[in-house]
């Protein structure tokens, strides 16, 4: 819970004073919250892993949706078919 992955039932987590869930991501920013270990599922497109990542590290789900894309633009030829 106080890396974000669950929110409590009940209760609340301060962060530097503040509630967690007011601001996630500056909570996480101040705990230095790295996850332990990178984990890519296997079941899932490299895609679909980017998004699930991007929505644990608290984006929106069309965010999390734009994210892969705009760094595939930004770090591969544009004109190269984005793959699995």
């Amino acid at each position: 819970m106080i890396s974000g992955l669950l929110k409590p039932d009940a209760g609340e987590i301060l962060v530097d004073g503040h509630a967690f869930w007011a601001d996630p991501q500056r909570a996480k920013k101040i705990m230095g919250v790295v996850p332990q270990e990178v984990a890519v599922y296997e079941e899932l497109t490299g895609r679909e892993n980017l998004e699930f990542w991007g929505r644990i590290a608290g984006l929106g789900k069309a965010e999390a949706r734009r994210a892969p894309m705009s760094c595939w633009k930004r770090c591969c030829s544009p004109t190269a078919p984005a793959t699995r």
